[in-house]
């Protein structure tokens, strides 16, 4: 009777945290597109009130810089590539 206990006991465990795992990633990668989302606005932002003509090619690499790290990260978490 006591394998029958331990073996439960190891399928239950093993189960919860395979689920932890998966429910883990999904919230990674939301948070993480999330914050895509935002770099990519506060970007657009930041370059759009300079005007059409004061535009700061090094604030336009900065953020091109740090668009493509977090899209590079956002493909390891989830082997998934974003446009």
């Amino acid at each position: 009777m006591k394998p029958v206990i331990i073996i439960a006991i190891a399928v239950v465990v093993g189960s919860v945290a395979v689920f932890s795992y998966f429910q883990l990633s999904a919230n990674s990668e939301e948070m993480l597109l999330s914050k895509i989302q935002a770099k990519a606005q506060e970007c657009i932002d930041g370059i759009a009130s300079q005007g059409p003509f004061n535009v700061d090619m090094n604030e336009v690499e900065k953020c091109d810089k740090e668009f493509r790290l977090l899209k590079s990260q956002y493909v390891e978490l989830t082997g998934n590539y974003l446009p």
